[in-house]
């Protein structure tokens, strides 16, 4: 069994770690909203160029499938083919439609 000096010893140090520690996690504490106001300024900022970067690739994606479509639609306008290929056809334009105009539409959600 460990004598009881050698334990308040113990405890003393610990209770002098504790409180220097809650005193240097203080002192960054008050100097910290400015920190992290530059911190989150800078991570928007990337994320808004990710978001820039993400937008053009889904409209150009979404302008070639118009194209594709709307070729597809006027080839099968001239076959023989029934209202099969034409409603595919019609299907693909809708979504490229939707591709096009979806980072216009989620840019005036976020407000």
């Amino acid at each position: 069994m460990k004598k009881p000096i050698e334990v308040k010893k113990k405890l003393k140090k610990v209770t002098e770690y504790t409180a220097c520690f809650a005193f240097l996690m203080f002192l960054q504490g008050v100097g910290a909203p400015m920190v992290f106001a530059d911190a989150t300024a800078a991570i928007n900022a990337k994320f808004e160029i990710l978001w820039n970067l993400i937008s053009a690739v889904v409209q150009s994606v979404g302008g070639v499938i118009l194209l594709w479509h709307a070729f597809e639609f006027g080839a099968s306008m001239q076959a023989q083919e029934g209202g099969g290929a034409i409603t595919r056809s019609l299907k693909g334009v809708g979504g490229a439609l939707v591709m096009l105009v979806a980072p216009v539409i989620t840019t005036a959600l976020k407000g």
